[in-house]
């Protein structure tokens, strides 16, 4: 005869938290602890074949019946494997039959994937002692690190792309600032050879000497606040009269066939920016615009005082801007072309360096402004830059002294040189010097001036810059040898361009120019 169990429910609860205890006519009598915290319907009275079935189909018609199996089991080492039929729970154990004719199921739950996620289990859900509960414990720990490693992953990749992002943005920065501080060291140190000659033009160095001087002074400002060397406050400059005094200089990037006008509308209005960020920006810009007008045409810069509100700025009702406004009447940029420009994830535009509009974008937003332009197809561009202003203080000339003079002989023995420099006061400087030295010397502002010499002259030397806008001097030296194999080629840079793309026998001099370097190199040419 069999065994009878008379276990407490008690001692069963700790044993098999999911055990149920059901009568002869297999209704629910008592349920272990693990039923009480589920809506699971486990309660005495229910019928165990509505809430159960042996099978993971809850709706297979075919399944056996699930109290014939219960009855058959037990009080045998046969497992028994039943289902809910309406939670997501499995339960596993064996069967004993009880004194007063019905059943005892001793179960446990099964610990699987499809049942533990989402279903709100605990360990105590779980028997004391269930083999299982250390194996799901580290197996909780796993996932909550898998998981904060996946997040930190993603941070991680996050935090790189915006570093890596940030540092083409200063390469990209640092490249404009090395070649106009070695544009305007070029042209002190030539102005000065000038000046030390007794046949230079002593006034238009001199001239030439302070402006780039002055550019000098305030790009080394410029540079120092973007590198937190050390507080540097500037002083706020007047918008009009600092155009207006640098109007020559915008206008030498022009060629001959475009008109440049300035209507100023500012009065002593000011903002707290440096001459030669101002200066700069205006340039890259009169430089993008001239090669959208391939057949010339007339660029405007006005200004006026606005106390529009800028969208991307959140600006409050009451904010002063000045605005530089920059109108040509050449063929306008679609939209599509402003976005590309503009984009700072675009890589280096291939026909030439990266200047102007998104590097004048982010100058106006780092001086608290921002940047906007009306692409005009068919009719221009106007490109407006709002500044805020500023209260207005006095800062001091800069005075140059006079330098001595001194004759030197000359080595050119009327050599023909083609010389191709984007700044106009640096071409200026060094097509006198050449010129002194006894060089037969042609200037040219750009690649395309530099074909048009070309084809009207013959020369032995070309000496170009490498970063122009439109093409480089490195695209313009393969074009030039393929056409004059028997030319020397020289260029002239603040850094050195990539080693492949230079042939072996070209000369490459660094700037600011070592004028005596220059003429040893000229010499071997």
């Amino acid at each position: 005869m069999k065994a009878a169990v008379t276990l407490r429910e008690s001692q069963l609860g700790a044993l098999f938290r999911a055990f149920i205890k059901v009568d002869r006519c297999f209704f629910v009598v008592a349920a272990g602890p693990f039923f009480l915290s589920r809506e699971t319907a486990v309660v005495p009275g229910a019928a165990l074949a509505e809430l159960f079935t042996l099978r993971h189909d809850r709706d297979d018609e075919q399944a056996p019946a699930l109290c014939e199996a219960i009855a058959a089991m037990a009080d045998t080492p046969e497992r028994l494997e039943i289902f809910c039929r309406t939670k997501n729970i499995r339960l596993a154990g064996i069967t004993f039959s009880t004194e007063d004719g019905g059943f005892l199921l001793a179960l446990n739950i099964v610990p699987e994937d499809f049942i533990i996620e989402g279903q709100g289990l605990t360990i105590s859900d779980f028997s004391q002692i269930d083999a299982s509960v250390p194996a799901l414990t580290l197996i909780g720990m796993q996932r909550a690190l898998l998981a904060e490693a996946r997040e930190a992953a993603i941070d991680l990749a996050k935090a790189q792309s915006q570093a890596m992002d940030l540092l083409e943005r200063t390469q990209r920065l640092g490249r404009y600032i090395v070649h106009d501080l070695t544009n305007y060291l070029s042209i002190i140190r030539l102005n000065v050879a000038n000046l030390a000659r007794s046949a230079g033009n002593a006034e238009t160095s001199r001239a030439a000497i302070e402006a780039a001087t002055r550019h000098v002074g305030d790009l080394v400002l410029s540079l120092e606040r973007l590198t937190g060397h050390r507080d540097v406050e500037v002083t706020p400059i007047p918008v009009d009269q600092t155009i207006r005094s640098n109007l020559a200089f915008i206008a030498a990037s022009l060629p001959a066939d475009f008109t440049l006008d300035f209507i100023g509308g500012a009065a002593q209005a000011a903002v707290r920016a440096g001459r030669t960020e101002l200066i700069t920006m205006l340039t890259n810009v009169i430089v993008q615009a001239r090669a959208a007008m391939v057949e010339g045409g007339a660029i405007t810069i006005s200004t006026y005082c606005s106390s529009e509100k800028l969208p991307t700025m959140g600006a409050s009702a009451d904010e002063r801007w000045i605005v530089i406004r920059i109108l040509h009447d050449g063929p306008g940029f679609d939209e599509d072309t402003v976005r590309l420009m503009l984009d700072p994830t675009m890589s280096v535009q291939h026909d030439g360096p990266d200047f102007p509009l998104r590097s004048v974008r982010t100058w106006a937003r780092s001086a608290g402004g921002d940047v906007r332009i009306a692409p005009l197809p068919g009719v221009g561009t106007d490109i407006c830059i709002h500044l805020p202003v500023s209260d207005l203080s006095e800062e001091p000339e800069l005075a140059v002294a006079p330098l001595p003079r001194r004759a030197e002989p000359h080595t050119g023995a009327n050599r023909r040189v083609l010389v191709v420099e984007d700044e106009i006061h640096a071409l200026d400087a060094m097509i006198e010097i050449l010129r002194l030295e006894g060089y037969a010397a042609t200037p040219a502002s750009n690649a395309a001036e530099a074909m048009d010499a070309l084809h009207a002259d013959q020369f032995d030397i070309l000496l170009t810059d490498v970063v122009m806008p439109e093409r480089s001097g490195v695209e313009l030296a393969n074009e030039v040898e393929a056409r004059h194999p028997g030319m020397g080629i020289i260029l002239m840079s603040g850094y050195l361009p990539d080693e492949s793309q230079l042939q072996p026998h070209w000369h490459m001099l660094r700037k600011p120019i070592d004028l005596r370097l220059l003429s040893k190199t000229l010499a071997a040419t």
